[in-house]
């Protein structure tokens, strides 16, 4: 069984973590030690995914302008058209009907 400090040698090695002393004392270790050996082989086969490169892919111009607009030109709203956008509308309504409960209490305290 290998040591938890040799897994972690092994791992970081693969990732290409170590500096330039450690990387030469660990790739000796990995030469010499076939326990070691195989656990950086592991690593290497875990992070193969992880670290090879991906394929350049150019998007669509109108997402770069889509991105640009939405970025830089969009109009400054006010308070009050800020809170009653669409998409904070359901926060506006759950503030109102807070408040009116808390009204509602205070009345039932009151009376």
């Amino acid at each position: 069984m290998i040591a938890h400090d040799d897994t972690l040698l092994a791992a970081e090695a693969a990732l290409g973590l170590l500096s330039a002393d450690e990387r030469r004392v660990a790739d000796r270790r990995i030469a010499d030690e076939p326990e070691l050996r195989a656990e950086h082989a592991l690593w290497q086969r875990y992070f193969a995914g992880m670290l090879a490169p991906l394929p350049e892919v150019t998007p669509p111009a109108r997402v770069k302008s889509a991105l640009e607009a939405r970025l830089f030109d969009a109009p400054a709203r006010s308070f009050w058209a800020d809170m009653l956008a669409p998409e904070n509308r359901r926060m506006l309504l759950l503030v109102v009907a807070a408040k009116i409960a808390v009204l509602a209490a205070l009345a039932a305290l009151l009376l």
